[in-house]
């Protein structure tokens, strides 16, 4: 992703890949909110961390939201 802002040329990952799912984005933008909150970039996103989350926010999940952001989480942290 650097790469491609600095210089401007598409990886063909990326131009190939499937657009991103409408629903799919807020999802996203909310697991982005919740790993600023890590405290390091190993450690898991945990349920408690996703309620205060909620709170802070006025934001209130719905349970696919929530398996979402967790299957997010553990494919982060595996990936790290």
């Amino acid at each position: 992703m650097k790469h491609w802002k600095l210089s401007g040329v598409k990886p063909k990952e990326l131009a190939d890949a499937p657009e991103f799912p409408v629903c799919g984005m807020q999802v996203w933008t909310y697991f982005v909110d919740l790993c600023r909150e890590r405290v390091d970039a190993k450690s898991r996103i945990t349920a408690s961390a996703v309620r205060d989350w909620c709170w802070v926010t006025g934001i209130e999940l719905e349970l696919w939201e929530r398996k979402a952001i967790r299957a997010l989480d553990i494919t982060w942290v595996n990936a790290r």
